[in-house]
Formats: structure tokens, sequence, C-alpha cells
């Protein structure tokens, strides 16, 4: 910092661009670590997502697999035994 002494400028300046400095520093991590965790919320919703698209699928397969299971049945209905 005593390129800034050798400007001219005095104790409180230096110390005033200094401690701008270290904040603007520490600022820049804190984003740096928010933003991370967001990233890391948002992908872990990407997951969620695609796993309950990924059930709804299946769910929706054994519906219609269930379905055309049912109407096979009911166009070939099964003889009742009698009891003679």
């Amino acid at each position: 910092m005593d390129y800034l002494t050798d400007l001219g400028l005095s104790n409180e300046e230096i110390n005033n661009i200094s401690e701008a400095q270290n904040t603007a520093q520490t600022g820049s991590f804190v984003d740096t670590s928010i933003l991370q965790q967001i990233m890391t919320e948002l992908q872990n919703l990407k997951n969620d997502i695609n796993t309950l698209k990924n059930s709804i699928e299946e769910i929706k397969a054994e519906e219609a697999e269930n379905s055309a299971q049912e109407e096979k049945e009911s166009e070939f209905p099964q003889e009742e035994k009698k009891d003679e």
C-alpha cells in the first residue's frame, strides 16, 4: 500500500481504501458461495422433477396396460363354472 502513500493520500484515506478492498473480496466470496448453493439446490430440484416425471410415466404405462387387460377380459368373458 506504499503506492497509495506515494499518491499523497492520508492514512485515513488509505485505511478506507483497504477496508473497501477487503469488503469487495469478502462480498465476492459470499456471492460465489451463495451462487454455488443456489446451483446445488437447482440441480437437486431438477433431479427431483426428473424422478417424478419417470414415476408418472411408469404409472401411466401401468394404467394403460391394466386398461388394455380389462378391455380384453370384457371382450372374452371367462365362463363361470356351474355346479351341477
